[in-house]
């Protein structure tokens, strides 16, 4: 009984790993674009004062570049 729960737990976090890693390219829209935005606002919640401001510029980079994708994919 303890090794089927462990392996369900070591399958979940590693399921959950592979969710996280396909949501990184997912735009608005994508049913993984909120796992993007939890992970974010995640990293935002644990960054310290000081990386805060680079952690904001890095984001919004990226909704740049989520903008030119939808446009390019006529998807706006």
């Amino acid at each position: 009984m303890v090794w089927i729960l462990l392996t369900a737990m070591l399958v979940s976090l590693f399921g959950g790993g592979g969710v996280v890693y396909a949501a990184a390219d997912a735009l608005p829209g994508d049913g993984l674009y909120p796992v993007k935005m939890l992970v974010e606002a995640l990293r935002l919640a644990v960054s310290g004062d000081e990386t805060d401001l680079d952690l904001y510029l890095e984001l919004a980079g990226k909704r740049v570049s989520e903008m030119e994708a939808l446009v390019q994919q006529e998807r706006f």
